[in-house]
C-alpha cells in the first residue's frame, strides 16, 4: 500500500515537472533536432551491430 502511493506521488511530481518545462523541451528538441539527426545516423552503424549480438 505504501509503495503503490510513492508511485502515484512521484508520477504527479514527474507530471507537474514535465508540464513547467513542456514549451522549454518542446524547444530544445526543436533546436537539437539539427544535432540528434546527424548522430542518430552516424551512430546507426553501430547499433546495427550491437543489436543482434545483444540477442544472441
Amino acid at each position: 500500500m505504501m509503495r503503490r502511493a510513492s508511485v502515484i506521488y512521484w508520477l504527479n511530481r514527474l507530471d507537474i515537472r514535465s508540464k513547467s518545462t513542456a514549451g522549454y523541451a518542446r524547444t530544445l528538441s526543436r533546436h537539437s533536432l539539427g544535432v540528434w539527426a546527424p548522430a542518430a545516423v552516424a551512430a546507426s552503424p553501430a547499433i546495427r551491430l550491437a543489436v543482434p549480438t545483444s540477442f544472441n
